[in-house]
């Protein structure tokens, strides 16, 4: 798969992150853990927290994030080691 494929299929994987179904509440950085930067939002779509979730590991290492989310109130914090994954996701789910 070429390069500019690949970025196609990962774009394509993103879409669905900036729809209207989420709301970024925050991010921050804490220094001396092993996943430093977090992220927490609000889910608007309740009914799909697995999508979500499976789409997050297509596109990022499943060692390096950490995906919580609480169907309750709707509500997913993500924390993340690397600095560029952060930033990637927070570049496309941004408002």
């Amino acid at each position: 798969m070429t390069h500019i494929t690949e970025y196609m299929r990962i774009i394509n994987l993103m879409k669905s992150i900036s729809d209207t179904s989420i709301h970024i509440i925050g991010s921050t950085t804490t220094k001396g853990v092993a996943l430093p930067y977090s992220v927490s939002m609000i889910l608007h779509d309740s009914d799909n927290h697995k999508a979500f979730r499976r789409m997050m590991s297509e596109k990022f290492y499943h060692k390096d994030i950490s995906i919580r989310i609480s169907k309750y109130i709707n509500e997913a914090s993500i924390h993340f080691r690397n600095e560029s994954d952060v930033a990637e996701f927070l570049l496309i789910a941004g408002e």
